[in-house]
């Protein structure tokens, strides 16, 4: 009998994406309404389709390594702009992050390290489930139906 996939690669990167805009919207939401909720909610699905639709184009081990790979990547990135809107009370385009990394990190380095010890319950919230997919999660293909609606879904929160 064959062995059934705990959570496809392609479905858990949707959900990784869903979890970490989800993740940083809770941690930074000085107001919430209902508007900027559903406007988060939408983006995340819309990130986590197209990823999914792009992971769910590759075989089954290729997809598995994408995905922890870029769960790695959404998670770090999340953790930044929550400790840089922590540390500057302002969000920061991708390439501001980048670009200024090298001057913050040598500048505050003490205000860095501060925010990572007070915050390593965050950090360790965010790796958790990409080491755990890394360890135990399996290669699964999503069939051409399932693709369809990624694409289908990724385009329409987009629009």
């Amino acid at each position: 009998m064959k062995k059934k996939n705990f959570l496809p690669a392609w479905l858990y990167i949707w959900l990784t994406a869903l979890y970490c805009e989800l993740m940083i919207y809770i941690w930074n939401a000085e107001s919430s309404t209902i508007g900027r909720f559903l406007t988060v909610l939408f983006f995340a699905i819309g990130e986590g389709a197209l990823l999914a639709f792009i992971v769910s184009l590759l075989k089954p081990k290729a997809a598995r390594i994408t995905a922890v790979v870029l769960a790695a990547v959404m998670s770090v990135f999340t953790l930044a702009e929550h400790f840089l809107r922590d540390a500057y009370q302002v969000f920061m385009s991708i390439s501001t992050i980048i670009s200024g990394a090298g001057g913050v990190a040598e500048d505050y380095f003490g205000l860095i390290m501060k925010l990572l010890l007070r915050d390593i319950w965050r950090i360790l919230l965010m790796l958790i489930p990409v080491g755990l997919y890394a360890w135990k999660g399996k290669a699964g293909q999503a069939g051409k139906l399932m693709k369809r609606h990624l694409a289908i879904t990724a385009a329409g929160m987009y629009l």
